[in-house]
């Protein structure tokens, strides 16, 4: 098999399925229930030692103070062994036991494993996807001084994810995706280079952008241009300034339709 024809989307596929061996090899639903145990063990013993003479005190009058330490004891160990064998029970379908068998209560723990495998993707690709994004603005801020600047991996490799048809669906589904929201960002960016300002400015989707009168105060804004020149990215991303532009369906619309890479001088 020739893996240079796999392209973007083989590519990815083969690293989920391989994420995906690895998880169950390395047995991540039993760490994961492991975690769950110790937790649970200590929130018995915390409650125990603040709670527990108090509790059974009202059962039985004569029990004595120094008894927390025991109880404690008590209540993790009893604790540790009931969560231990409980989801010792879920996550192993093929117990010696012929009824466990039969009922394949191994079942939830495939389930619990599918979850925290897509839920730990998920954000995986969440946490990229942000730190591509500062980086393709960090690329835009790079061209203020050299215009023929190109853009780092990260940014190059976000590309071609976004590109790719398992990229386009994690971007479409993901509630926490804007892609307005950074659009503009780059928009603002972009104009504070006078070269790419005017190649914007000639461009008829980006010109009738920047003529909106909101986009326009935001442009001449002091406080933006001084996170710009402070190249305090995370900062402009969360400028309230933004958010309320982006309240306006209409220029809404025109942000997320535009591509601003495509529209710069060259």
């Amino acid at each position: 098999m020739d893996f240079s024809q796999l392209g973007t989307n083989g590519t990815l596929t083969v690293i989920v399925l391989a994420f995906a061996i690895i998880g169950f090899l390395k047995g991540l639903v039993r760490v994961f229930f492991m975690i769950l145990t110790l937790l649970g063990t200590a929130a018995s013993v915390y409650f125990t030692y603040h709670h527990g003479i108090d509790t059974i005190r009202p059962h039985w009058p004569q029990i004595p103070d120094s008894s927390t330490s025991l109880l404690c004891v008590c209540s993790g160990m009893g604790t540790f062994l009931i969560l231990f064998k409980f989801f010792r029970f879920l996550v192993n379908p093929f117990e010696k036991s012929r009824l466990l068998t039969r009922i394949g209560f191994g079942l939830p723990a495939s389930f619990c494993s599918l979850l925290l495998g897509t839920l730990l993707l998920w954000f995986g690709l969440g946490q990229f996807r942000q730190r591509a994004h500062l980086a393709e603005l960090d690329y835009l801020l790079a061209r203020r001084h050299d215009i023929t600047s190109e853009p780092n991996w990260i940014a190059q490799l976000h590309t071609e994810i976004n590109q790719s048809t398992i990229g386009s669906l994690f971007r479409k589904l993901d509630p926490f995706h804007n892609q307005a929201k950074l659009n503009l960002t780059k928009l603002v960016i972009s104009a504070s280079n006078q070269e790419d300002y005017e190649t914007l400015e000639s461009n008829e989707q980006a010109s009738q952008i920047l003529r909106e009168p909101e986009i326009w105060q935001l442009l001449t804004s002091e406080k933006v241009h001084e996170l710009i020149q402070n190249e305090a990215l995370q900062e402009l991303v969360d400028h309230p300034e933004l958010d309320r532009i982006l309240h306006n369906q209409s220029i809404r619309s025109q942000l997320e339709a535009i591509h601003i890479e495509d529209h710069l001088a060259q």
